[in-house]
């Protein structure tokens, strides 16, 4: 079974084991079923669709589950990518296939990363250093091997740890070209501004949504992590504070999650830094998962809602 990078239209597959992202019931214009979603294996997701056996794949494309599948690779309708045309479909039984096949990881060297981040650490001033050791810590192996996002930006096996230490080191250029925020807050509050993503996601076949990641988000369960670590390392009033209103706001806007808009210096920086991050991996995932080499846009990168640009590369033009 080849993987999902290397499908191309015209493909046949069989026999091949996925997650299941994403999977609806809709209504053709003469009034019957169909079933659409989405598929995925360690290199990439799929759009799927099933026109006959309805019923079916209702009842076998589970999300967060795993699927035996066959079918037909094609373009999609608006003949800008390919889509998966299901002929048949079942779940799969746990000893029939291999789930590192399925979740991707992060190309970062993880030894490396986590190196990185210890040295981060201990550069730290106490006692930002204790309350940072008190959050992370204790999860150092969750830590270093959680998704920082379900599909969007370092959704992979160690995509949290990656975009962490991508993030301080972020700020940290920022503080050195334009001072004014303190260096530690800054790095301190990047490294923890995502820490309750490991109350967000649980790891399966498939990186879902827990209840609490539901019900509450990261940005809170992350609020309550913050706050229990500086009350372990008895930091000060004022650096707590510091320390959760970066959490708080990283976001940036009320309307895109954030509890409070960025308030102080340090809270500015983590935010943009974060946006930097999420947004430039972003991009550079939607032009990996261009499959045509010819193409000068890649197809549109859903938490960007736009299409990015390739061109020709300026070292071949030149």
């Amino acid at each position: 079974m080849p993987r999902i990078a290397d499908l191309v239209s015209g493909m046949r597959v069989d026999a091949a084991y996925l997650a299941v992202v994403e999977a609806r019931t809709l209504l053709k214009r003469d009034g019957t079923p169909y079933v659409r979603g989405r598929l995925r294996d360690a290199t990439g997701t799929i759009a799927a669709v099933a026109w006959d056996n309805v019923e079916t794949c209702r009842t076998e494309m589970i999300v967060g589950r795993v699927v035996k599948v066959r079918g037909q690779v094609g373009r999609n309708y608006s003949g800008d990518g390919i889509e998966l045309t299901i002929e048949k479909i079942r779940l799969a039984e746990p000893d029939e296939y291999d789930p590192t096949h399925l979740l991707r990881c992060s190309t970062r060297d993880r030894a490396q990363l986590l190196d990185e981040l210890r040295c981060m650490v201990d550069s730290l001033r106490p006692p930002l250093r204790d309350v940072v050791l008190a959050a992370i810590e204790p999860e150092m192996d969750r830590f270093a091997r959680w998704p920082a996002a379900e599909e969007v930006h370092h959704a992979w096996l160690g995509g949290l740890l990656e975009h962490s230490v991508e993030v301080a080191r972020l700020c940290e250029a920022i503080v050195q070209v334009i001072p004014g925020a303190d260096r530690d807050l800054v790095v301190a509050g990047a490294l923890l501004h995502d820490v309750g993503k490991l109350d967000t996601y649980q790891v399966g076949a498939a990186f879902d949504a827990t209840d609490d990641g539901r019900l509450l988000g990261h940005v809170l369960t992350g609020f309550y992590r913050v706050r229990n670590a500086c009350t372990a390392a008895c930091a000060p009033p004022d650096v707590a504070l510091h320390l959760l209103h970066i959490v708080a706001s990283h976001h940036g806007t009320l309307e895109r999650g954030a509890a409070r808009e960025p308030a102080t210096r340090e809270a500015i920086v983590v935010h943009y830094a974060d946006e930097l991050s999420s947004q430039l991996m972003e991009a550079t995932e939607a032009i990996r998962a261009q499959r045509d080499p010819s193409a000068r846009w890649t197809e549109r990168a859903k938490g960007l809602k736009r299409d990015i640009f390739i061109g020709t590369h300026l070292t071949e033009s030149s």
